[in-house]
């Protein structure tokens, strides 16, 4: 089967690597599971609704094993209509190709690749059966996401379940024959159970709580998100301060950071900026933990990383939506004269799969539930204020933070020749009583929220 490459997240990991196949008729899922059987398959994953592929991953369910998402799903997701493709260079793993189309992962795609132009290769091949096909990223097509929006698009859609495997050890006549004598015998027993005042009643027999399903479900939404914090900020920050501005003859022109799992990859670009300036004077005063590449002969390139200091979405205790309208929306609007944007959006929830009970029925929601939701965050200005924002990234996550170096001749309050630009999400619980399942029993240190009281 297809070679696979797991991501680890907190909680949770991204798989790179699925078989897929396409499905037929109105029995498609069973199909899907006859596909899964047939090839041995650990786990599988349907797609669309109804099903119309099905994705299969060779690895076999262990004992504590996380939950698992697939990456080509979710980017799927992303893009629910028209024909796209994306090429993503995954450090040590070579590169990932994944064509989607209107929301359904292309057979033979999700494939890893020992190099780009293989991956290239491939996809001209797919371009005869899909004459609209876009590569993302490519100029006149949509941007292509990174490693932490394809990890925060994970959703019970693109979650791969455990291939269960059962095989019946009589031939089918003869258990229809023993089912036929067990209802024979225990049907007129099981009829009297149920009555009302029969044996049932009062026999306190333990069941599924919806309740605690339903707290649990929650708990399960926010897997394989991170929250980076007023730590993780601040690690973010202090490396864009430390970025020299003139290394041995080369201006710094832009630099970004992005999210991968446990730490910040950060790239710096510079350009030569005079005669003496060249390939030796820029590394012999290069930093030491920078990867150093040339672009080929006018522009360098500088890479490096360090620990996010982040931590799991479920292990935090976050502000409620109304404490953070009144409170930290308060707080950003005073700060707000300091940036030339600072948007906060709407807050919406996150997608939560409903628990079901053994026979596959979901299970009440109880009233008033709280859930996890989400406000995308972006703030622009010069790298000074961000020193304002730090205080209050106590339950943020950042998607991407770019610094551009530009003329600024007469400095405002709102400009400067160095640009930050931040994107993220502030993370919130809605109103009512939560306790995510592993958060300390004190709030998280410098959150400044207050602690949610347990259910």
């Amino acid at each position: 089967m297809t070679e696979t490459f797991i991501l680890p997240l907190p909680d949770a990991g991204l798989v790179f690597g699925l078989d897929w196949f396409p499905l037929v008729g109105r029995k498609a899922a069973q199909g899907g599971r006859r596909l899964a059987r047939r090839h041995r398959a650990g786990h599988w994953l349907l797609a669309g609704a109804p099903p119309a592929a099905v994705g299969l991953l060779a690895m076999k369910a262990g004992r504590g094993q996380g939950l698992l998402y697939s990456a080509a799903q979710n980017l799927a997701q992303l893009y629910p209509q028209g024909s796209y493709a994306m090429l993503l260079e995954l450090d040590g793993r070579g590169c990932w190709l994944a064509a989607v189309h209107d929301g359904i992962v292309v057979s033979r795609s999700d494939r890893l690749y020992r190099a780009r132009h293989d991956a290239v290769r491939f996809l001209d091949e797919l371009r005869p059966a899909f004459p609209r096909l876009q590569l993302l990223g490519e100029p006149g097509a949509p941007a292509a996401p990174d490693l932490a929006a394809l990890g925060s698009a994970c959703a019970p859609e693109s979650r791969l379940q455990p291939l269960r495997r059962w095989r019946p050890l009589l031939p089918r006549p003869l258990r229809y024959f023993v089912l036929a004598l067990l209802v024979a015998v225990l049907g007129p027993r099981l009829w009297a159970f149920m009555q009302p005042g029969g044996p049932a009643a009062g026999s306190g027999a333990p069941g599924i709580d919806p309740a605690a399903a339903w707290r649990q479900a929650v708990v399960q939404s926010a897997a394989g998100r991170v929250l980076h914090g007023v730590p993780g900020t601040q690690a973010l920050l202090d490396t864009l301060y430390a970025l020299p501005l003139w290394v041995g003859g080369w201006k710094l022109t832009k630099a970004e950071c992005l999210p991968l799992a446990s730490n910040w990859r950060c790239k710096a670009r510079f350009e030569r900026a005079g005669r003496p300036a060249s390939n030796q004077t820029f590394l012999e005063q290069a930093q030491p933990e920078w990867a150093v590449e040339f672009t080929p002969t006018e522009h360098a390139g500088a890479g490096w990383q360090l620990p996010s200091r982040g931590g799991a979405l479920a292990h935090h205790r976050l502000a409620t939506v109304d404490e953070n309208e009144r409170a930290l929306i308060s707080a950003l609007q005073a700060i707000k004269p300091g940036f030339a944007q600072l948007h906060v959006a709407a807050t919406a929830a996150l997608p939560v799969a409903a628990p079901t009970d053994p026979d596959g029925r979901p299970l009440p929601r109880p009233a008033g539930l709280p859930v996890y939701h989400r406000r995308a965050l972006r703030a622009v200005g010069p790298l000074r204020s961000a020193a304002l924002l730090l205080p209050h990234t106590a339950h943020v996550a950042w998607d991407k933070a770019e610094l551009v170096l530009g003329a600024a001749d007469r400095p405002t309050l709102t400009h400067s020749g160095l640009t930050l630009t931040l994107e993220g999400a502030i993370y919130e619980i809605s109103n009512g009583p939560f306790t995510p399942r592993g958060a300390a029993d004190g709030a998280a240190k410098g959150s400044g929220a207050t602690p949610a009281p347990g259910p």
